[in-house]
């Protein structure tokens, strides 16, 4: 992806990270999110879309985390 949303996001705690203030929770769900769409995407390209498709449904609906 082209965006910076990720680098964007600093953590007011901590240089390389806390994990636990909204930037870092908000960049883990970025990659989260990022991880799962290309999944989907390489499935729909290979045409084994089953299981990327299910986790990526998952993840929508709150699962995963």
């Amino acid at each position: 992806m082209t965006d910076d949303i990720v680098t964007r996001l600093r953590c007011n705690y901590a240089d390389d990270g806390c994990g636990q203030c909204t930037f870092c929770l908000a960049k883990a769900e970025i990659e989260r999110l990022r991880a799962a769409g290309d999944a989907l995407a390489h499935g729909i390209r290979t045409g084994r879309w089953d299981e990327a498709l299910d986790a990526w449904t998952d993840l929508r609906e709150g699962g995963n985390q």
